[in-house]
């Protein structure tokens, strides 16, 4: 009996990948450095970004948004977003 990975899961390993390289990253960021290095991956913004919101709500990963003047800040009144996150890779 063969098991295979499914895809979801797998991506979201190769997400923290790009994240750990990257520092904070975006979605477009962590779908281009997936797209770079995984070439043969048929795997759409769509889906990065969907894979990336179930990180946040399971609590694998913490999202900031820029204010535009060079800081980060989490974004307020999101469900499943904890107050503090540390030691989680930012998005």
């Amino acid at each position: 009996m063969r098991i295979d990975m499914s895809p979801e899961i797998t991506r979201g390993s190769w997400c923290i990948e790009q994240i750990d390289k990257l520092g904070v990253a975006t979605v477009d960021s962590i779908f281009a450095g997936i797209s770079r290095d995984f070439s043969s991956l048929a795997c759409s913004i769509k889906q990065v970004r969907d894979i990336l919101r179930t990180m946040v709500l399971d609590r694998e990963l913490e999202e900031v948004r820029s204010t535009g003047m060079g800081e980060l800040e989490r974004p307020q009144g999101r469900e499943g977003v904890p107050p503090e996150a540390e030691g989680r890779p930012d998005v």
